[in-house]
């Protein structure tokens, strides 16, 4: 899995299984991963069944509206690692005509932009912070699908060919602007420490995702030795 922050280079994640598919034995398999690399955060499983105190993320899909999130780990930020899907079939333009396949069916180019802005408000919303059984979860990151058409999904914002976009694209533009720049602020999030011999017993991140001995200047993310999470600025 490769995020990418607006103004940041990617984040690249370990993610040893996807919703279910083949997963087994996923405590060994996540130990198995960080082995190889121990600078990565790791999804134990994107979409998949999730075990409390494997791997350093909660991640879930869900193609509902509205969003609903249910799983309940205080202790690991939570990402929604699929959502979206808003199809629109458009003849002429798909890999395969008879079969194409849609999640749902917005009927219009107008149904799919205001959906997708429906979606990005209900994102900015999630990034405010999500409450499970009197516990407040870190809500982290969402991943849309799909940005375009593939072989027989025709749930992209674009044609398989490339050639017809299905969506208003300003519309579409400061949705993204308003949930990026919302869920972007961390100015009210307090520094834990300012020097990596405070970090005793914890693991420290960058933003893209590799292990550091000391915070660096912009967002940092502290695994601590409890297992909880916290992100954080640093000057």
């Amino acid at each position: 899995m490769i995020a990418q922050h607006y103004n940041n280079p990617c984040i690249v994640v370990w993610t040893p299984f996807n919703e279910r598919w083949g997963q087994f034995k996923t405590a060994q398999v996540v130990d198995l991963t960080r082995q190889q690399d121990s600078t990565r955060i790791i999804n134990p499983a994107s979409g998949g069944n999730f075990h409390r105190g494997v791997g350093d993320i909660v991640d879930l899909h869900t193609y509902s509206d509205p969003i609903v999130l249910n799983f309940d780990d205080p202790e690991k930020p939570l990402v929604l690692g699929e959502y979206g899907g808003l199809g629109l079939n458009i003849e002429g333009h798909r890999w395969y005509e008879c079969f194409a396949t849609l999640y749902n069916d917005n009927g219009s180019v107008e149904g799919v932009t205001a959906r997708y802005e429906r979606y990005a408000d209900q994102i900015t919303r999630l990034g405010q912070g999500i409450t499970f059984n009197g516990h407040k979860a870190c809500f982290a990151a969402a991943i849309y699908t799909q940005t375009t058409d593939v072989e027989v999904e025709v749930n992209g914002l674009m044609t398989y060919d490339r050639e017809v976009v299905k969506v208003f694209e300003d519309r579409i533009r400061e949705a993204n602007r308003k949930m990026i720049e919302t869920n972007s602020d961390v100015t009210a999030i307090d520094l834990p420490s300012q020097r990596g011999e405070d970090l005793a017993g914890d693991t420290l991140y960058n933003l893209q995702g590799m292990r550091i001995a000391n915070p660096v200047a912009g967002l940092n993310i502290l695994h601590r030795a409890d297992g909880s999470s916290v992100k954080f600025m640093y000057r």
